[in-house]
């Protein structure tokens, strides 16, 4: 997530930062915004029917695998 953190640190070392995107599966990292939307998703009535669940918003970092399983 594009914290205060990796702001800094895209000033100190653009190509860490850099490095951290191409690895990404969307190619970029996310937003603090991304995090609100889930939260005001789960706060919301549309998510009544929701209980138990583990939601990943990470820009599809844990569903990527990049080894080709046999």
């Amino acid at each position: 997530i594009e914290t205060e953190l990796v702001m800094e640190l895209r000033v100190r070392d653009p190509e860490t930062v850099k490095r951290l995107e191409a690895a990404m599966p969307r190619g970029c990292l996310g937003k603090p915004e991304d995090i609100a939307q889930m939260a005001l998703f789960l706060a919301s009535d549309e998510s009544s029917n929701v209980t138990g669940a583990i939601f990943a918003v990470d820009g599809a970092v844990t569903a990527h695998c990049p080894v080709q399983l046999n």
